[in-house]
């Protein structure tokens, strides 16, 4: 009978790391494909696997972890899989695509980050390694992949890290991180991902939960040797569709949205989301933690933030960011449902549910980043089928008392839009150059707009009329 598949207990060396990589190397010369990773690790008879080095996928090959609980060796820098083609020369070359890489939970699969290294931002130009490389799962050019039915826990930095890949999906994960060190963001999609379906999210991250962050440039000195960028291939990341997230993400959104440096973001359809309390305190106030991040009172985010002004050299513009669809939304511990913040053309924001700890439906960052990078640039949007029980003073439908010069809202038309203690409709800073609102007969929620500096009714019309919606949905 032909072997299925190969188990790193068939190919026993010196370490965990060895044996599993020894598995994969075999699988892949007999063309078998399929490694198995059981519960028992039979060169230590205990049910456990330490990493002492990041397994390299070939393409095509699956991976199975098979209830087995996998963990980070202390002092070591890596995460537990990536593609082989990382941080080489042919990794950056669209003619080397990698393809048809999986990675497949069965019962109880779970990867575990261990203790915290030395490695950490603020070390890693002084050590000359990227504290990416910590990330558990590293994918590089692969067209064709799935990460599914696995927890991580204890992370050391992103949970998952997506760079150039496409036509994948994530699915069935689970996050258990209480942000005892610094950036320990759940999945990322970087620069070039596209047709990435990413589904049945959960848990705790201690940064965002799921980014979308298209803004990596050309490696740097000191880390010229772990380029990101793939050569000639479009930066831009399109047709994405999340769904089902349930969680907490310490201090930030759900999902995140950035994009700077000429990349754009669109045809993006964001579904179900949903907040839950903290499992676990970051830290307490006036206690500095691990990662040297100071207590935030307060500060929760948003449901799902579109934009940032403040990460890159140069910020997106009008255009860069557009056919972005969020729908049933879930905000009971966020601060807001939406933080707007840079630019967004042709958003959807339909069937929201918001109450508890959520002051607005729509706001803008604070101002922790400077007046130069607050505001938004918002064209054509519609928010439809909204139900506000507000619990929070100082509320507003709309909360835009920060804005640059030259910021405006136009074409933003609001349907069916109920609410029950919301202090007015809109607060909006002088500076916004426009603010072109339209409710029609089926809003029940205030009507005022306040300016912000100084305090006084803003001299705006707001139309009530009936409305069609012309912006649709993307097939992706």
């Amino acid at each position: 009978m032909k072997t299925q598949f190969i188990t790193p207990n068939d190919t026993i060396r010196e370490n965990d790391s060895a044996s599993i990589q020894a598995a994969v190397d075999l699988a892949k010369k007999n063309g078998i494909n399929k490694v198995v990773i059981p519960r028992l690790n039979a060169r230590t008879g205990e049910e456990k696997w330490i990493i002492s080095e990041t397994v390299k996928l070939p393409s095509d090959i699956t991976v199975v972890l098979s209830d087995c609980f996998m963990q980070m060796a202390d002092d070591v820098v890596g995460g537990f899989f990536k593609s082989e083609n990382l941080f080489t020369e042919w990794g950056t070359d669209p003619a080397r695509k990698m393809h048809n890489i999986h990675i497949k939970g069965e019962g109880r699969a779970i990867l575990d980050g261990g203790r915290p290294t030395v490695l950490n931002e603020e070390t890693q130009r002084e050590i000359g390694i990227p504290v990416r490389l910590n990330s558990p799962i590293i994918l590089m050019n692969v067209e064709g992949f799935s990460i599914e039915n696995i927890e991580i826990l204890h992370q050391r930095y992103w949970g998952m890290r997506l760079q150039f890949c496409s036509n994948g999906v994530v699915r069935n994960i689970h996050f258990d991180i209480c942000r005892d060190r610094r950036n320990q963001d759940g999945i990322d999609l970087r620069n070039g991902c596209h047709h990435i379906l990413i589904e049945n999210i959960s848990g705790q991250t201690g940064d965002d939960m799921i980014a979308l962050s298209a803004f990596d440039r050309a490696a740097a000195p000191p880390f010229e040797k772990y380029d990101v960028i793939v050569k000639g291939e479009s930066w831009d990341i399109h047709d994405v569709e999340i769904r089902n997230v349930s969680g907490a993400a310490i201090l930030h959104p759900l999902v995140a949205l950035r994009n700077h440096n000429g990349a754009k973001i669109y045809n993006i359809h964001i579904e179900n989301l949903r907040d839950t309390e903290q499992t676990q305190p970051a830290y307490e106030e006036g206690n500095t933690p691990l990662h040297g991040v100071p207590y935030v009172p307060g500060r929760r985010y948003a449901l799902v933030l579109l934009g940032h002004n403040a990460y890159c050299t140069t910020p997106s513009v009008m255009g860069d960011t557009y056919n972005i669809t969020l729908k049933n939304l879930h905000a009971t511990y966020s601060s807001a449902v939406v933080l707007t913040h840079s630019t967004v053309k042709d958003l959807v924001i339909s069937d929201v549910f918001a109450s508890g700890k959520c002051s607005a439906i729509l706001t803008v960052m604070g101002n922790e980043w400077g007046d130069d990078t607050l505001g938004v640039q918002m064209d054509n949007a519609l928010i439809e089928n909204v139900n506000f029980e507000c619990k929070i003073h100082d509320s507003a439908i709309i909360d835009y008392r920060y804005m640059r010069k030259g910021d405006f809202v136009k074409g933003l038309k609001l349907s069916n839009v109920s609410s029950s203690g919301v202090d007015t409709f809109a607060r909006v800073h002088k500076r916004c150059e426009e603010f072109d609102v339209a409710l029609d007969e089926t809003c029940d929620c205030p009507r005022e707009i306040l300016t912000t500096e100084p305090p006084e009714v803003m001299q705006a019309d707001i139309t009530y009329l009936p409305f069609r919606s012309t912006i649709s949905r993307k097939d992706i």
